[in-house]
């Protein structure tokens, strides 16, 4: 299985090649849960003092000086070999000063309910020398997450056959996976990612995501316009998301995950 890999420099809404751009990431999506696109909006002037000056001294501060912080979203946490820290951002109140309202129905009602993270993860190299992975295959519970990797491999999704594509680290792409959300809400048609991390080169690993999910305790059900009697059933029934952490998407690895009851 290939990956496709969609060309978004340059363009805009509503001129030449969008629509062929977003058909094409369409039928990713629809076909693998995942897609790959090309995109300057990480160059190499923002990428380079992030990824080789500013995230290695985030990580090398002792522990106890990594869990300060004033940020609702704001955390580090490790499991095995995996450190991540993160922040969010969430726009949770109308005009009104009160909370948005929490179900979505439509397109704009669910772009309003979701909330948004940044995580900035290091790998060390995997306990597991003979595989190589470093975190399990799993499927994350978010909406969708970005994924920008640097210089060291290691995203691998699984193909429908069970085989496993590697993504390879280009320094001007992000990878886009589809959560068990964006399943609900896409009432089936895009399919939640499997992915691991697997470093054959044992070698060290930064990577930031780019998060976003729907509010805690926000109902999510499947839009409207893609449920068609017949030919589209409803196949979930709506389902609440509590978080107990800041984690942007919790592994089959030991985390609890809430899952979409079928319908």
């Amino acid at each position: 299985m290939e990956i496709p890999k969609i060309d978004l420099r340059g363009l805009e809404p509503g001129r030449l090649g969008w629509e062929e751009a977003r058909a094409a990431v369409t039928a990713s999506m629809v076909a693998h849960g995942c897609v790959i696109v090309a995109h300057d909006a990480l160059g190499p002037d923002l990428r380079r003092p992030l990824f080789c000056r500013a995230m290695p001294e985030v990580f090398a501060l002792p522990l106890e000086a990594k869990q300060r912080s004033d940020s609702r979203w704001g955390a580090v946490q490790r499991l095995h070999q995996w450190e991540h820290a993160e922040a969010g951002a969430d726009g949770g109140e109308d005009d009104a000063g009160g909370p948005r309202r929490r179900d979505e129905k439509s397109v704009g009602d669910h772009l309003e309910s979701l909330t948004h993270g940044v995580r900035l993860s290091r790998y060390g190299a995997p306990l597991d020398k003979e595989t190589g992975v470093s975190m399990k295959e799993h499927r994350d519970d978010t909406m969708v997450t970005g994924i920008v990797q640097h210089e060291v491999e290691g995203l691998e999704v699984q193909a429908k056959d069970g085989g496993w594509t590697a993504v390879p680290p280009k320094p001007d792409t992000v990878t886009f996976v589809a959560g068990e959300q964006f399943r609900v809400v896409t009432n089936g048609r895009v399919p939640a990612c499997l992915h691991r991390v697997r470093t054959p080169t044992c070698r060290e690993r930064f990577s930031i995501l780019f998060g976003c999910r729907s509010r805690d305790n926000a109902t999510v059900r499947a839009m409207d316009e893609l449920v068609v009697d017949g030919d589209q059933p409803l196949w979930y029934e709506p389902v609440r998301y509590e978080y107990s952490s800041a984690l942007i998407g919790r592994t089959a690895d030991g985390l609890e995950k809430d899952e979409p009851i079928m319908a």
